[in-house]
């Protein structure tokens, strides 16, 4: 949630540090260059170069901040708290800018238009904002008593002040309470719309990716395989007679031998390839990289795993036997993989007609 707070702050901060900057550059040359040429005083002398330092302060910070605007925030946690240091920073400059003003004109626009500007814009954590906006505040205020003799324009400008920094830090903490649960609301619906999205995505039962992520990653692989001329290949796997199974042990067991035999399969294969439950007591292979010769050993050697493995469930020592069709994935039209599947289908119906716990490729 900083991390959003601070990409809002970045955003809004570049947007003030340029207007400040064309700002700056409009009274050095509009009235403050007059003022010196007119009148070279040392106090007109003082208020040029303290603009000039604003107007360098905020277009150099601009220009740091236009170029890290791609950096990762929390890999560089300076520039997550760079807008508050330049929050603080400009106060204090246009703070003692106000206080020299008070021997000429003695106006103090200049502090309380930055003072409501970033209270009203820039997102600040509560007491956080009472060190960045106080300290600027009495430093003015100070000033204002030793440099402002006429009583009268004194007690507007400590009655103003205040007031503008009383409203500052009420709106600076209710806007930020507020921005925090809309991210709040934003982050749990994110999470929400991920949680059902994975429960879209996955067989509750096997933790495999079901049909849906399965064509989903077909259609990613086929792209690829177009594009640089690669194979993949399609294992189609059915267990036999699950069925029987079922009926004489109860569904219970059968779930329980798919979640075992889940493990197998993706113990079998690398991160590159992906297995899916097709549906039943059928589970798709998608396998990258690989030719159906290659698919061909990889399918033999499940084969005899599952035909090896002892199934200790519910007290029950039971041995199963598996089926497997084989085909290449045909990547050079865009629906390729509906003829894929016809052919892989078709070789695991091979493998059934033909005695089961087979191998057959197409």
């Amino acid at each position: 949630m900083e991390q959003a707070i601070a990409k809002r702050n970045i955003r809004r901060l570049r947007i003030l540090l340029l207007g400040i900057f064309l700002i700056e550059v409009l009274f050095l040359l509009q009235v403050e260059r007059v003022r010196l040429i007119e009148n070279a005083h040392e106090l007109v002398v003082i208020s040029y170069t303290l603009h000039f330092i604003l107007a360098v302060l905020s277009i150099s910070l601009f220009i740091f901040l236009y170029l890290k605007r791609h950096a990762p925030l929390e890999v560089h946690q300076s520039i997550q708290r760079l807008p508050l240091w330049t929050v603080f920073t400009v106060l204090i400059l246009v703070a003692v800018i106000s206080m020299f003003d008070q021997l000429s004109h003695g106006h103090i626009t200049l502090f309380t238009v930055h003072l409501l500007t970033f209270g009203l814009i820039i997102y600040i954590r509560p007491y956080w904002n009472i060190v960045i906006y106080t300290i600027p505040y009495l430093l003015f205020i100070i000033g204002v008593f030793i440099f402002q003799d006429n009583l009268d324009i004194l007690y507007t400008h400590l009655i103003n002040a205040t007031i503008i920094y009383v409203g500052v830090l009420f709106s600076s903490t209710v806007f930020y309470h507020y921005l925090t649960r809309e991210l709040d609301y934003t982050i749990e619906l994110l999470t929400k719309n991920e949680q059902l999205e994975i429960l879209a995505t996955i067989d509750p039962l096997t933790k495999l990716p079901n049909r849906r992520f399965f064509e989903r990653q077909i259609a990613y692989e086929a792209s690829i395989n177009r594009r640089y001329n690669h194979e993949a290949s399609l294992l189609l796997v059915d267990i036999d007679h699950f069925k029987t199974i079922n009926d004489n042990y109860g569904h219970d067991v059968g779930d329980e031998i798919l979640k075992e035999l889940s493990e197998i399969f993706k113990s079998r294969v690398r991160e590159s390839d992906t297995v899916a439950r097709w549906g039943g007591e059928e589970f798709m292979f998608l396998l990258s990289h690989t030719t159906p010769e290659g698919a061909r050993i990889l399918a033999d050697r499940i084969r005899v795993m599952v035909q090896n493995n002892v199934f200790k469930v519910h007290g029950l020592e039971l041995m199963i036997t598996i089926s497997i069709g084989i085909t290449r994935l045909n990547h050079e039209i865009k629906d390729g993989f509906k003829d894929s599947y016809k052919e892989v289908d078709q070789a695991l119906y091979e493998a059934k007609d033909k005695g089961r716990n087979r191998v057959i490729m197409k």
